[in-house]
């Protein structure tokens, strides 16, 4: 019995390395993903001087940069310090999203009151509604599955994909409403401003949550 128990417990842990490897993989494919996703909307904020794309670039910049902390640490060795690592990228990842949810705060703020909304073509649209689709099809896919591995690493990746996931619905909506949208530019920003303060509060609550994790390390 205890032979067996130990081959049990014994392909477990290679079941979930193998696992762990795999998601980590993944993450490597969407690190590059979103980094040409913010290099886009980088050079339509440029070419269309558009201070919100410039701001999307901004800010999916920094979820690339959060996912690749996430990719280095993954892709280290298990020894000693590896758990300690794993915590301290989840409290990295934690205050970063404070930061956002600070900065797309701001930068609603200052799209409403100056008012700069500009439509965008069909294909802009088109690629922003499948970034948006693709990411919250993922999450979702994602939150209901099963086999989930509890560590600080895939907690710190779960809080990315919530976060990221909000930020493009919020990205969607507005770009939508500005392009097809037929209310006026009162309406449009009452609505950007409820969405956008719901989607920063979730990201702020995220970025404290992960941060506390992070550092009572639980």
């Amino acid at each position: 019995m205890k032979k067996l128990s130990g081959k049990a417990g014994f392909l477990i842990s290679k079941f979930n390395f193998y696992k762990e490897k795999h998601i980590v993989l993944y993450s490597q494919a969407a690190v590059v993903l979103d980094l040409i996703y913010a290099f886009y909307n980088g050079v339509l904020g440029v070419l269309n001087l558009s201070l919100w794309f410039i701001s999307a670039s901004v800010f999916y910049g920094i979820f690339v940069f959060m996912r690749f902390a996430v990719v280095l640490c993954g892709l280290k060795s298990k020894n000693m310090l590896y758990a300690d690592m794993e915590y301290f990228v989840l409290k990295l990842t934690g205050i970063l999203l404070i930061m956002l949810s600070i900065l797309i705060a701001v930068i609603i703020y200052v799209n409403s009151v100056q008012s700069m909304a500009v439509k965008h073509s069909e294909i802009i649209m088109i690629t922003i509604a499948t970034y948006t689709f693709y990411k919250t099809t993922d999450v979702i896919i994602k939150y209901f599955s099963k086999n989930k591995i509890h560590s600080p690493l895939f907690s710190a990746i779960g809080s990315i994909n919530y976060a990221q996931a909000a930020a493009s619905v919020l990205n969607l909506q507005r770009s939508m409403l500005v392009s097809f949208g037929t209310e006026s530019i009162y309406k449009i920003n009452l609505m950007n401003s409820i969405t956008g303060g719901i989607v920063c509060i979730f990201i702020l609550l995220l970025g404290v949550y992960s941060t506390i994790k992070g550092i009572k390390k639980v």
